[in-house]
């Protein structure tokens, strides 16, 4: 697909009152096409499954990606907001209202950064809906293991994890 079946397909995300799943696997999505997807997923209230998998999502793209999933303070359960998560909210955030309810985001395959991975493990503290997450494929270190147990300590709506890697 073409950047510009990515934009087309961004404004549907957008408005779409009954698309319950975008797959999207393997399509060569560039950086700005991940960044409208998820512009438009923030505010899609009907979306339940996303697939990204097999593709080359960059650091850029998981943090937004991971911004689009993160539900601004006022819309999070209590337990989920702390003081220090208010201020490091990303800014890009708020640009458009949050109504995202996705369940299932899958980004198999996807070899992420170790950077995307850790801003994909803090958007779960405070996401309450997903309940599946498939970063099979990406490697993360060790010290990442701890994000994610602080993350998964808060939210325990998240059911399924595959952060499957070969050696």
């Amino acid at each position: 697909l073409k950047p510009s079946h990515f934009q087309a397909i961004a404004a549907v995300v957008k408005n779409s009152t009954a698309l319950e799943t975008l797959d999207l696997t393997d399509t060569q999505i560039d950086e700005a096409g991940v960044e409208k997807i998820a512009e438009g997923l923030r505010a899609n209230s009907s979306i339940k499954r996303i697939f990204f998998s097999q593709n080359g999502i960059t650091e850029k793209g998981a943090a937004a990606i991971a911004a689009a999933l993160t539900p601004p303070a006022n819309q999070r359960l209590p337990s989920t907001t702390s003081p220090r998560r208010r201020q490091s909210q990303d800014p890009r955030a708020v640009a458009t209202p949050y109504k995202s309810t996705l369940k299932r985001l899958y980004l198999r395959g996807c070899s992420l950064s170790p950077q995307s991975v850790e801003a994909l493990f803090n958007m779960l503290a405070v996401n309450t809906h997903l309940i599946e997450l498939d970063l099979a494929g990406s490697p993360f270190p060790v010290a990442q293991i701890k994000t994610l147990g602080n993350a998964l300590a808060l939210n325990t709506n998240l059911h399924e994890l595959d952060i499957d890697y070969p050696d």
